[in-house]
């Protein structure tokens, strides 16, 4: 039989290889068949159908014939999907003549594709592999020819029906095949190539679903064995460069998952690394394809894989992450990655027991990453994919099995953490921290440790490092717009540092009782720390912000009632010994001494982020002043100014940090750390605002409202000596003084002073620093001096007004609680201090900024007297300086000069009296009932006081007639003055003796009587019909009443047999003839008391 072919093929033209022709070429060739010609073909068909056992090598030939008749017959496949469909040259058979017609037409049958193989299932195995081996060499010559590509692609189809005929023989015929199709799909001509890989795709699927049906009775090994072998092609075929071979390939695993997943069984690792190698492949197209498919698997067929491929999905969904083709992919696979973690959570007990049992078979070795499964076992050699850019092995052996899966995971999203991309780092980042919050108490206590050192910290440290080296170049395209806070690369970066810091922060304060019991969490605590300190230092204060919210976060923890104690944990028993439940707390407990170590750490970490943040960047006095004579600066300049200056949200987290950290370190705290955190908090005070942020965080000049900044700050001073809220009002309707809506700091209010002995030490320097506060209402910082007198400066004109009122107030709250609450005694220093600050702006009263700050110092001092009068009465003349500056007050301020041009409405006027006799209502209910226990000195310059406002006279004081006639008198002080001085010098019981200071007081005031009516006699006589000013009718007026007060005062003291010297009485009739001069006034107001003086005088005059 070996030598028909040639021969056949010389009666036909031709030669061996299949030469090619025209379309006329053919037709003519069709032509010239004699009947001999086609009984020879029909001949040969037949020996192939019928004795193919027995050509041997001479299937070569034949096939060479077979290709060579398809080629003149015009017949081809026309795709490997529909092979049994041959396309046939009409034109061809249309020459050839009648009585050959049908000869022909048998024969083209009889070389269709499936006609001739369809004998080739009865076929020895030798045989069979004559023919494939016949059809491999002639497919690689069509390769490499240029003849008819339909005829040349005979031998692929021949290939793919033989393989399908014979699934059978699967393990004899699968290596031939397979291999020289991934060859064709490895050549460059694209015809070839989709023909080879629509063949080897559409005979796996066949294949898999024979053996579905065939291997049902078999052992799991040998199941594993085939599939294995069935899925082998596909990964030869990661390493073909052509995208349209690829796409075959990403087609067939998708169709396989959707038909035939239950075929994979072992083979799930094989699937994966195929869909892993898509993922760094140039076309979007098709790393979406293989995306499909992995998405296809982590959604539904995560319960059927072998809990070994686990590990292999997380690494897959993290490999399509970091691609570059598709950003929706990333994120996508992100939330992969986050299914997964949920499937491990909800599946724990399966999985783990199901990798312990692995684990205790020894079938659990530290396999290498997915690439390495994607290797070709193919004769072009070898192939790596993929090369992992995580790890290299999922597998931690200091950790158990199950938790190193979880810690592969976390990696995988640490990874993603520091992307390129700013949307995949932020989504990354959520998933990660919400991942190990939501999951974290599946893991031991030595996985945690694994955590914080091998992903939470190198985490920050890289995006840490990624953030300083970003460029600062705008991202600003005209087909991009980009909001001005995430216009360059560094600001993108500064979000991720933000949400890194941010998650690590809250882990910490969600997670503390597992992690405190850490070996060396004291190092981890200090870590964490100095991220935080580098981050709070950064020019962004976005970053800086963030960072400050961080240091908060970690200190909400719960309270050291319960805590891990920082050395080493309790040893335990290795991890696949432990039962469920074995990473929960152990019982160990800490000595408060080692808690107090983590908070010392975290109060030098404060001190350090004050000075570097606030301290060294207040401008200097002379930088600030240039910058302000430099009118009108640019916006750039502003802002290269303002760059360099913290942020006032910045200032403000900063200090509202201090309160939690001092109430875990007060028992240390000493004296020079309150000096070094008050020089921050007074740094921050005055540090210098934006115009263009103040409007968001700084009040309008409303004199009751304080700004966010001024009132944390007073809170941070009360926090040394109470935990209570001091802003927090005990009374919710109007106040008298202030209106409703004041912020301010009610000196009535009392709270519960703490009775820690170190808050004793600090009381001094903490009321100090306070009336130092007190001092900026009448004295501002030196810098807000500077831009006083510019028009329209950069700079934010701060309202230090409140603030300075609002800590005078706390020194009242704080001062007076500890005394009246008995946590310490009255202090002389501390009480002539308090004094001295208050003598300022009472001193001043007319000349503050605003009336609100004497008023406030007069509620003030008049709380501290209440509280401190008591001890100082009862100590008498043991306080000498307490004494000397209460006299030298209430002399200050109630006779306190008018400033010049100053309007002062007769409404103001009367309200600025009612404070005035407010003073003196304190002093006859307060000192004067208990005046005897009072310094001799004092009284004396407290009757003067009292003489002097009984009858002082505006007039007596400005000259001016216009100022006399502008400002009013103050007619009810006068009285209550008067009243008090009554009260004072003559109302004694009858066995007391009048003092002699008393005496002089009186002799003073009556002589002063009579002299203020021979005035005014006079002086209405020179007026003639011209009214005297309103002053001097005033100071008429009120001594005439009180001379009928005195008089009815002493007949009371008479009638109640208190004893009235005789020369008081004395005194007191030569005042007659005086009044007597004053009947002929013009004035009603003044003959009506005139009147009432008189009639006093009825039983006096009696003879």
């Amino acid at each position: 039989g070996s030598g028909t072919p040639p021969q056949v093929m010389r009666s036909l033209g031709g030669g061996g290889g299949g030469g090619g022709g025209t379309l006329p070429q053919q037709t003519s060739a069709v032509q010239q068949l004699t009947a001999k010609n086609l009984q020879c073909i029909k001949t040969l068909l037949q020996l192939i159908e019928r004795d193919g056992g027995v050509v041997g090598t001479a299937w070569f030939l034949i096939m060479t014939a077979v290709q060579h008749l398809l080629h003149l017959f015009g017949v081809s496949p026309v795709s490997t999907e529909v092979v049994q469909s041959n396309r046939v040259d009409s034109q061809a058979l249309s020459a050839v003549t009648a009585e050959k017609k049908g000869e022909v037409a048998e024969i083209v049958e009889m070389l269709a594709v499936v006609n001739i193989f369809k004998s080739s299932k009865q076929l020895s195995d030798e045989g069979l592999m004559y023919l494939m081996n016949a059809l491999c060499v002639l497919s690689e010559q069509a390769v490499l020819g240029t003849a008819n590509k339909d005829a040349e692609l005979f031998p692929l189809s021949s290939l793919e029906v033989i393989g399908e005929n014979n699934l059978v023989r699967l393990k004899l015929i699968w290596s031939p095949i397979v291999d020289h199709l991934c060859k064709v799909c490895m050549c460059s001509d694209s015809t070839f190539r989709t023909f080879a890989s629509e063949g080897l795709t559409t005979l796996i699927k066949k294949a898999l679903e024979y053996t579905s049906r065939a291997d049902q009775k078999k052992p799991d090994e040998q199941k594993a064995d085939s599939h294995v072998m069935l899925i082998s092609p596909l990964q030869v075929l990661t390493s073909v460069p052509h995208n349209d071979v690829r796409q075959k390939q990403l087609d067939c695993i998708g169709q396989v998952l959707q038909s035939r997943p239950q075929a994979l069984h072992s083979s799930w690792n094989a699937v994966l690394g195929v869909i892993s190698a898509a993922a760094n492949l140039p076309s979007d197209v098709l790393v979406r394809s293989g995306f499909q498919s992995l998405q296809m698997i982590i959604t539904d067929f995560l319960p059927t894989i072998p809990t070994i491929s686990l590990p292999t999905c997380v690494e897959v969904a993290g490999y399509y992450g970091l691609q570059a083709q598709d950003i929706n992919v990333s994120l996508t696979s992100i939330g992969l990655l986050w299914s997964i973690a949920d499937y491990l959570f909800q599946n724990k007990t399966k999985v783990q027991e199901n990798l312990e049992s692995l684990k205790e078979a020894n079938k659990l070795p530290q396999p290498p990453s997915v690439a390495a499964t994607c290797q070709s076992s193919s004769q072009s050699g070898s192939l790596v994919v993929h090369s992992s850019p995580v790890l290299k092995t999922w597998r931690n052996t200091s950790l158990a099995v199950f938790d190193s899966v979880w810690m592969f995971l976390f990696r995988q999203l640490a990874d993603l953490c520091v992307d390129d991309r700013a949307a995949v780092r932020k989504s990354a980042s959520q998933t990660l921290f919400s991942t190990i919050s939501a999951h974290g108490t599946l893991l031991r206590q030595e996985t945690w440790h694994a955590v914080l050192s091998q992903i939470l910290f190198p985490l920050l440290d890289q995006v840490s490092m990624n953030t300083d080296s970003a460029s600062t170049s705008s991202l600003q395209t005209q087909a991009l717009l980009i909001h001005h806070s995430r216009d360059t690369a560094r600001k993108q970066w500064a979000e991720t540092e933000v949400l890194t810091l941010n998650g690590v922060a809250r882990l910490f304060q969600t997670r503390w009782p597992t992690l405190v019991g850490l070996e060396g969490f004291d190092k981890a605590w200090g870590t964490l720390l100095e991220f935080i300190k580098s981050c709070a230092q950064s020019p962004s204060n976005e970053v800086s912000e963030a960072a400050l919210k961080s240091f908060h976060t970690i200190l909400v923890v719960p309270p050291p009632l319960r805590v891990r104690s920082t050395s080493l944990v309790k040893s335990s028993p290795p991890p696949s010994d432990q039962g469920e439940g074995s990473h929960e707390d152990t019982d160990t407990t800490s000595s408060p001494a080692s808690e107090l170590l983590l908070w010392e750490k975290a109060w030098k970490a404060w001190h350090m982020i004050g000075i570097e943040c606030v301290c060294r960047r207040l401008p200097p006095l002379e930088k600030f002043r240039v910058f302000l004579n430099r009118t009108p600066q640019t916006k750039d300049e502003s802002d290269s100014f303002f760059s360099s200056v913290p942020s006032q949200a910045v200032l403000i987290y900063l200090v509202q940090l201090f309160p939690p950290i001092y109430g875990r370190v007060r028992s240390k705290f000493t004296g020079a750390d309150f000096q070094e955190a008050a020089k921050i908090l007074y740094t921050s005070l005055i540090m210098p605002v934006s115009k263009d942020t103040s409007p968001f965080l700084v009040p309008s000049h409303n004199e009751h409202m304080l700004n966010s900044l001024q009132k944390d700050i007073l809170k941070c001073m009360a926090s040394f000596f109470t935990k209570e809220d001091v802003f927090e009002r005990e009374d919710t309707g109007p106040q008298t003084l202030f209106g409703k809506k004041t912020e301010l700091v009610d000196t009535k209010r009392r709270v519960e002073v703490l009775g820690e002995g170190s808050v004793i030490p600090l009381f001094p320097l903490v009321i100090a620093e306070l009336l130092r506060y007190g001092h900026l209402a009448t004295t501002p910082p030196e810098m807000v001096g500077v831009y006083q007198g510019i028009p329209r400066p950069p700079i934010m004109a701060v309202n230090y007004v409140p603030f300075s009122v609002s800590a005078t107030g706390l020194v009242v709250m704080l001062y007076c609680s500890s005394v009246e609450g008995g946590a310490m005694p009255v202090s002389t220093s501390l009480t002539v201090d308090c004094l001295k600050a208050l003598h300022v702006p009472l001193k001043l009263k007319y000349r503050c900024v605003q009336p609100v700050v004497w008023m406030y110092s007069l509620d003030a001092l008049l709380a501290i007297l209440r509280s401190t009068l008591p001890q100082m009465l009862s100590q008498g003349d043991a306080h000498t300086q307490f004494w000397n500056e209460l006299a030298s007050i209430f002399e200050d301020f109630l006779f306190n000069d008018i400033p010049e041009g100053m309007e002062l409405p007769m409404e103001k006027s009367s309200e600025y009296e009612t404070h005035d006799i407010k003073l003196v209502e304190m002093i006859k209910r307060d000192i004067l009932p208990t005046s005897t226990r009072a310094p001799k000195d004092f009284l004396e310059k407290l009757t003067a006081v009292l003489n002097r406002g009984s009858i002082h006279s505006i007039a007596d004081h400005y000259e001016d007639a216009a100022v006399s006639a502008r400002v009013p008198f103050r007619e009810r002080f006068a009285r209550s003055c008067f009243e008090a001085l009554l009260q004072f010098s003559f109302l004694h019981s009858q066995d007391s003796n009048i003092d002699p200071t008393s005496q002089l007081a009186l002799n003073a005031l009556l002589e002063r009587c009579k002299e203020v009516l021979a005035k005014f006699v006079h002086e209405e006589r020179l007026s003639g019909q011209c009214p005297l000013p309103r002053s001097r009718m005033n100071e008429v007026s009120l001594v005439l009443k009180s001379v009928s007060v005195l008089i009815s005062s002493l007949k009371e003291a008479q009638k109640s047999s208190a004893k009235v010297d005789k020369s008081i009485w004395k005194q007191v009739v030569l005042l007659y003839p005086a009044l007597v001069q004053c009947v002929t006034c013009h004035s009603m107001e003044v003959r009506v008391a005139l009147k009432e003086v008189l009639s006093q005088f009825s039983e006096l005059i009696k003879p």
